[in-house]
């Protein structure tokens, strides 16, 4: 779905990591909610992008592909 990521590039894969995930994303209680934020950090991601602060988009991205993580979750 997003280009470069796969389950193995992000480092949520230990137990407290997963907790640290719930914890974060606890307002998003739907798939719906999650599917739409995840939708909007992505376009927050092309804009630092199209601004050219990679900086930032990274850290977008990554908390993009935390997300996503997290939402795999729930549908499991």
């Amino acid at each position: 779905d997003i280009k470069g990521y796969t389950d193995n590039n992000i480092n949520v894969k230990t137990t407290e990591n997963e907790n640290m995930l719930s914890e974060e994303f606890a307002e998003f209680k739907t798939i719906p909610q999650m599917e739409k934020a995840i939708a909007k950090t992505k376009k927050q991601m092309d804009t630092f992008a199209k601004a050219l602060d990679f900086l930032e988009a990274a850290k977008t991205r990554d908390t993009m592909f935390r997300m996503e993580a997290h939402l795999q979750k729930m549908k499991s």
